[in-house]
């Protein structure tokens, strides 16, 4: 698995891409995707995110979203500081970030 560092600009502000698959420093095995965007990540040292896992976990999440190997549970959002990440494991398409981002807003929505 390819890793690219999450610090430039000398360590002070990572690179971090909404819609981008990173796996968790204190946690390698676990991936998220990045569901906030750029504006937060420049303000604020936390990010917003979902789990990925890279198997089906069955039923018991709504909106599961198949994206390649991975399976996207928005409904596991997480709030992240982005220390928390190690490296970037790949990017997902728009078309799967419009249906994490549907699904999140459904589930919002009054």
């Amino acid at each position: 698995m390819p890793q690219t560092s999450i610090h430039a600009d000398h360590g002070q502000n990572p690179v971090m891409l909404r819609g981008e698959l990173w796996a968790r420093g204190d946690r390698p095995d676990t991936i998220v995707l990045i569901l906030s965007n750029d504006m937060l990540h420049t303000t604020s040292p936390y990010l917003v995110a979902c789990t990925v896992t890279p198997a089906d976990p069955g039923q018991h999440f709504p909106g599961i979203i198949r994206h390649e190997q991975w399976c996207i549970l928005p409904s596991m959002v997480l709030w992240l500081p982005q220390t928390a990440l190690a490296w970037k494991v790949g990017v997902v398409s728009d078309e799967t970030m419009y249906a994490a981002h549907r699904f999140l807003t459904a589930v919002l929505a009054p």
